[in-house]
């Protein structure tokens, strides 16, 4: 999302009442706070993983023409990734509240903003998750399951009323998602080729 927080410009030399930066610094300090609990739940549960609760950071922000000028306008653009198991409206609720208690002058706009809820079974139940469970034990693969919090097309097939289930073969190598040097290695990439061709086989049969 794209909050804009527009207040009171004037001279850089002035002590200017109900400026742009600080509601601001109002709304990241709830922010903050709300993202230091999540991390925190997070921290005290270590068989859950970044899915399971949800993600708020600031990513960019914006304002300002020159040193000597208060900014009448700041643009802050927010990464919030709502786990399944929360409430869609009550956050957006309370990412209005933020911006509410920050002062007048704020708005938002959404970059994108997804209210589906669809959770892809993983029980024995779901015939496609019993293909993939099966294929992964006879291929002698450890593997555990996880709320995927990156963008994919898969939230297009659920949005829709399919299932839709995401498989990577990262062999004990860390989560490098938009970091420097993202690798995996020559043996896993070869590795996840023999684990698919057991995938397909099993998913060619329902």
């Amino acid at each position: 999302m794209q909050i804009t927080f527009t207040g009171n410009p004037g001279h850089g030399s002035k002590f200017i009442e109900n400026t742009a930066v600080e509601k601001l610094h109002k709304f990241m300090t709830s922010a903050l706070a709300f993202r230091a609990e999540q991390k925190a739940k997070l921290e005290a549960h270590p068989e859950w993983t970044v899915g399971d609760v949800t993600s708020l950071n600031i990513t960019v922000i914006k304002g300002g023409v020159q040193t000597n000028v208060v900014p009448e306008k700041i643009v802050a653009n927010v990464d919030c990734r709502v786990t399944p198991s929360d409430d869609f409206e009550a956050m957006e609720a309370r990412i209005r509240e933020w911006c509410e208690a920050a002062g007048e002058g704020i708005t938002i706009e959404w970059d994108l903003k997804s209210m589906t809820k669809n959770v892809t079974p993983t029980t024995r139940h779901d015939p496609w998750w019993a293909a993939l469970e099966d294929a992964l034990n006879e291929a002698g693969c450890a593997f555990t399951k996880e709320i995927f919090v990156g963008g994919t097309d898969s939230r297009y097939l659920r949005a829709t009323g399919l299932r839709s289930i995401g498989f990577s073969p990262m062999i004990n190598i860390p989560s490098l998602l938009h970091d420097h040097n993202e690798y995996i290695t020559e043996s896993g990439f070869l590795r996840g080729i023999e684990i698919y061709e057991k995938i397909i086989e099993r998913l060619a049969d329902l």
